[in-house]
């Protein structure tokens, strides 16, 4: 050969390189418990949108990145399954401001 082989980064090379495109290549990334199995997430999220990790039959950690918590926000809410920001907690405020937003546009709130 004309290079000497080198370990692989990982055991499982799919989801080391499904975390590279998902996660790591963006400015900010996030933790979110999903209510909602693996097997029913993973119809939800590609592997180049987001990791997932189960937790038990009801719930998974979603691992995923985008260029902005504002982004993050919507790409989280599109998913349609109620969810839990484990990580990072600026996120939750991000989340906030949505949520205030939407309730100015229906009316709900002064």
């Amino acid at each position: 050969p004309r290079f000497p082989p080198r370990e692989p980064p990982a055991d499982d090379l799919a989801a080391y390189v499904s975390e590279g495109v998902s996660t790591r290549a963006y400015a900010e990334s996030a933790v979110i418990r999903l209510h909602a199995s693996a097997t029913e997430a993973a119809r939800l999220v590609s592997p180049s949108a987001g990791v997932l990790e189960p937790v038990d039959e009801h719930s998974c950690l979603l691992r995923t990145g985008a260029g902005g918590l504002d982004v993050m926000v919507v790409h989280v809410m599109l998913l349609g399954v109620d969810f839990e920001v484990v990580e990072p907690v600026e996120l939750t405020e991000h989340m906030r401001t949505a949520r205030d937003r939407l309730s100015r546009a229906l009316g709900d709130a002064p």
